[in-house]
């Protein structure tokens, strides 16, 4: 069982995991900072901005940790396949699309992938690899329906009296 929820998050997030350093920690508590991390967008090198572009309209608004690992991610771009760069950036692209709500589950989702021992994930990542591209395309499917159906559950079927006042 475990097996395969580790293969279903690998559908769904990819190569995004092993790009992430194990030592990643995503989860934040508290307000928000008021200031603007540094750097800002504009402060970044025209290398930086190009390999972080997808980004672009959210970088201002991420705190200094999270900044820093998108960093880490872009200094890591040069040395990369062209096909593994353009993942990269179709993944950084995925995520700017995504609500709070979901980064927040996929964080979650992460950590808890985190929590999968070494070698079982290295373990499930490689019978992942091995699996047709077809089967690979329904599992990350059948993923994405999971967590639609995760989100409609969590809406209540009926309006609130705050979004009926509105």
């Amino acid at each position: 069982m475990l097996l395969r929820r580790v293969i279903a998050a690998f559908a769904f997030f990819g190569a995004a995991i092993f790009i992430s350093s194990p030592q990643t920690t995503y989860a934040r508590s508290g307000p928000a900072p008021t200031a603007t991390a540094r750097p800002t967008w504009s402060e970044l090198t025209p290398a930086q901005r190009q390999a972080l572009a997808p980004l672009q309209n959210d970088w201002d608004g991420l705190d200094a940790e999270r900044k820093r690992k998108w960093l880490e991610i872009s200094a890591r771009m040069p040395n990369m396949q062209p096909a593994e760069r353009e993942r990269v950036q179709q993944r950084m692209r995925d995520w700017a699309a995504m609500s709070p709500k979901e980064r927040q589950e996929a964080r979650r989702n992460y950590r808890e992938l985190k929590k999968t021992p070494p070698d079982q994930r290295q373990r499930a990542w490689e019978q992942y690899q091995q699996l047709p591209e077809d089967e690979r395309k329904r599992l990350a499917e059948e993923a994405r329906r999971n967590q639609e159906k995760e989100r409609t559950k969590r809406k209540p079927a009926h309006p609130t009296n705050s979004e009926i006042s509105r």
